[in-house]
């Protein structure tokens, strides 16, 4: 077991105030990783503390940087020093970067923010599409149930929604839309149905489908991705750190029915016949792909 660092003596959870000190320490920690500085106000703001308790929590943790965080009379707060290093908790940027998203779409409070005070920034506006909560509500029970249920479906194959007979066993988000994977009673077979395209829902009754007969929804293959071939040494470089692969090549499981939006995301056809600019990646390992999307998704289309 790694032991606790220096400081950390008295701080266990034996009581749920103990938690709230551990709390305060890791936005201590956080805050001086991602915003370079603290001051007593951030906490006493963060946490409604007062000022003599932000003053104790600061000094604990100065025992568990020990040397790593110093006091900065011009900017009147605690900054890093060269020999800083987290203690308590790993500095991960995807949840630097999803809280800051959170935010400012309303999702999460300034309070569930570490740091609170975020750098600037925006992000591009996107349609958004609205999922009714009673619709997902009696969905997600029925998945839990094995419920059978009816939905009026707005399909794009039909001029108008229709009421159809499913069995839900999943949900599904291709980074634009959610979906329940359920087996359709009308076709007999598995099928992705849009949430939002869903206007009514009843319960019906148990179903009789086991979500384990989904075959492609168990089955799994990886695509492996590459830089473009046509970019230069740097670029490959620089596309082999954004996608962090490894010898040049990065590995992504996905499920057989999912494959088809992943390739569909990302554009990625394969081969190398778009402009190395454009595309940036190829899939190395194309007929293993075409060879999943042909024995589970021969005739895959989004309902």
């Amino acid at each position: 077991m790694q032991p606790n660092p220096p400081g950390w003596a008295g701080l266990q959870p034996t009581d749920s105030g103990r938690w709230s000190v551990t709390q305060r320490l890791e936005f201590i920690e956080v805050t001086l990783y991602w915003r370079g500085r603290i001051n007593r106000a951030e906490l006493v703001n963060q946490y409604q503390i007062s000022y003599p308790q932000a003053s104790g929590d600061l000094q604990k943790y100065l025992e568990i940087a020990d040397g790593g965080v110093a006091y900065d009379s011009s900017l009147k707060a605690y900054i890093p020093t060269p020999t800083f290093s987290p203690k308590l908790v790993k500095p991960n940027a995807d949840r630097f970067l999803l809280q800051m998203l959170g935010w400012r779409r309303g999702i999460l409070q300034r309070s569930d923010v570490s740091p609170n005070e975020p750098p600037p920034f925006d992000e591009l506006p996107v349609p958004r599409r609205v999922i009714n909560p009673d619709v997902l509500r009696v969905v997600t029970q029925s998945i839990t149930n094995n419920r059978k249920i009816s939905v009026l479906y707005q399909s794009m194959t039909r001029p108008a929604p229709t009421w159809r007979e499913i069995s839900p066993h999943s949900l599904a988000f291709d980074r634009q839309r959610w979906h329940v994977r359920a087996y359709c009673h009308e076709h007999r077979a598995f099928r992705d149905f849009v949430l939002t395209r869903i206007f009514e829902i009843k319960d019906v009754s148990s179903s009789e489908i086991a979500p384990a007969t989904d075959e492609a929804w168990d089955a799994r293959v990886v695509v492996k991705i590459a830089p473009h071939p046509g970019l230069t040494a740097d670029q490959k470089t620089a596309i082999a750190m954004d996608f962090g692969m490894t010898d040049s090549v990065a590995e992504l499981p996905v499920r057989a029915a999912m494959l088809f939006y992943l390739m569909r995301a990302m554009r990625w056809t394969g081969t190398s016949d778009r402009p190395p600019i454009e595309q940036q990646v190829v899939v190395v390992n194309r007929s293993e792909v075409e060879a999943v999307m042909k024995k589970y998704t021969p005739d895959f289309r989004s309902t």
